[in-house]
C-alpha cells in the first residue's frame, strides 16, 4: 500500500527541523522515528504537537479496520493530522532543554502526504468486498 510506504520513509526522514537562524539548529531537528516515540510526551513543549500525534493511533486502526468502517473515516487521520501545521516549538535534548522554533521538515510533510493517500482506502475497501460479494 502507497500510504505506508509514504509514512515508512516519512520514519527516516526529519519531521521537525529549525527555524532559520536557530543557534542550536544540530539539535533542534526530529527524524520521524523521534516524533513518533516521543510525540506523546511533548504536551509539556508544545500541546499541539500530542493531538497531531493522536492521528497515528487513528491511522493504525483505521489500517486495521478498513474495510469494516465508513468510508468517509478515511480522512479522518489527515484531518488530525493537519494540527501539525501548528507545531511551532520544539526542545533540543529528547527529555528538556532550550525550546526552539521549528517546522514541518520532508518527513512531516511525507507523513501528512501518506496520510492524504489513506483517506480513499476505506472506500475502495468496501467497493471491492461488495463487488466481490455480488460476483460470488
Amino acid at each position: 500500500m502507497v500510504s505506508v510506504g509514504l509514512y515508512l520513509l516519512a520514519l527516516l526522514l526529519p519531521g521537525l527541523v529549525p527555524d532559520a537562524g536557530v543557534p542550536w539548529s544540530e539539535h533542534a531537528e526530529a527524524a520521524g522515528y523521534v516524533c513518533l516515540l516521543f510525540g506523546p510526551l511533548s504536551w509539556t513543549v508544545d500541546p499541539v504537537m500530542t493531538v497531531a500525534w493522536s492521528a497515528n493511533l487513528v491511522y493504525f486502526a483505521l489500517l486495521l479496520l478498513a474495510e469494516t468502517i465508513p468510508p468517509e473515516a478515511g480522512i479522518v487521520p489527515f484531518l488530525i493530522g493537519l494540527a501539525s501545521l501548528g507545531v511551532k516549538t520544539n526542545v533540543t535534548g529528547i527529555e528538556s532543554g532550550p525550546r526552539v522554533a521549528v517546522h514541518l521538515g520532508a518527513g512531516g510533510w511525507l507523513w501528512l502526504a501518506s496520510l492524504l493517500v489513506f483517506a480513499p482506502v476505506p472506500f475502495l475497501k468496501r467497493s471491492q468486498s461488495e463487488t466481490g460479494s455480488n460476483l460470488g
